[in-house]
């Protein structure tokens, strides 16, 4: 771990907000405590670390994965320009960009980058050519590059597995699927704390569809409601309807048409409030069949 990083790192920040080393240390240490740091002569504790984070607007994580990775900015605006491509599902670029980045130095000399290429080139791969079982394992190898004896997944890891869970459920085999269900579950009930709240919403909400899908609906709503209390401690609204619109197909499966109704309605109220017009009109069409059949 390269410490010297870090404060380059802070100066960086600092000198991106506008902020002197004086406003910075204000309450936390001295300025000449943080020039020091800034020049890497001397190292912070997490204390001051953490404190300098909070005023700089970044985790203390994000100094530790600084340290850790080599070309760190170059690294997530790469993950970011797949994040984008991922949730647009443009297979056919992130697979041109992860073979683009194949080429790069980055590649053979950091195993992190190597696995966020793997991983991506695996989700391009099974969406474009159905090589299912050989994505499997791609994603299978990815996680064993930063795999260690500890017992919790790194964020990353879990984002695979994630991946992993999803290709399951779409190759259909079940069996497998909630094996996996149970381990990524284990491992996000252990998470000390995560850079991306989302991926903590996605996982519940991947588990809870797909335990519906196979009858499971009790398990589901559960697994829903969990997500639902997870984006209001989040303070996000990212896939709150889609949570509410599963409770509600539960309930529906469950013959509990008031409780269907109360969580269509809910679900109707979100996808409003986001201006998704094409699911507030499907859940519209559920609650108008729901309703006249009461």
């Amino acid at each position: 771990m390269d410490f010297s990083k870090i404060g380059k790192e802070i100066y960086f920040l600092r000198k991106t907000i506008g902020m002197s080393q004086k406003e910075l240390a204000a309450g936390i240490c001295s300025q000449a405590q943080i020039s020091k740091i800034e020049r890497g002569d001397v190292y912070p504790y997490a204390p001051t670390l953490y404190l300098i984070g909070q005023r700089l607007g970044v985790d203390i994580n994000y100094f530790f994965h600084v340290a850790l990775t080599s070309n760190y900015h170059y690294v997530k605006e790469a993950e970011s320009h797949f994040t984008t491509l991922r949730r647009e599902e443009k297979y056919e670029e992130i697979l041109n960009f992860a073979e683009a980045e194949k080429k790069n130095p980055l590649y053979r000399t950091s195993r992190s980058y190597q696995q966020l290429i793997m991983w991506h080139e695996a989700i391009g791969l099974f969406n474009l050519t159905g090589k299912q079982r050989e994505t499997l394992a791609m994603l299978d190898d990815a996680i064993s590059l930063t795999s260690s004896t500890s017992k919790i997944m790194t964020e990353r890891e879990m984002e695979i597995f994630n991946t992993k869970c999803v290709f399951l459920l779409d190759m259909q085999d079940y069996e497998s699927l909630l094996q996996h269900h149970q381990t990524i579950l284990q491992h996000l009930e252990r998470a000390p704390s995560l850079s991306d709240k989302t991926l903590k919403t996605r996982i519940y909400f991947n588990c809870a569809k797909a335990r519906s899908k196979l009858g499971h609906h009790k398990d589901s709503i559960q697994l829903c409601q969990k997500g639902i209390q997870w984006c209001f401690s989040a303070d996000s609204l990212y896939l709150l309807p889609e949570l509410h619109y599963w409770m509600g197909r539960n309930y529906e499966a469950l013959q509990d048409s008031v409780k269907a109704i109360q969580y269509l309605k809910k679900a109707g109220y979100y996808f409003k409030l986001l201006d998704r017009v094409p699911c507030q009109r499907m859940v519209e069409e559920d609650l108008e069949r729901l309703e006249g059949s009461c």
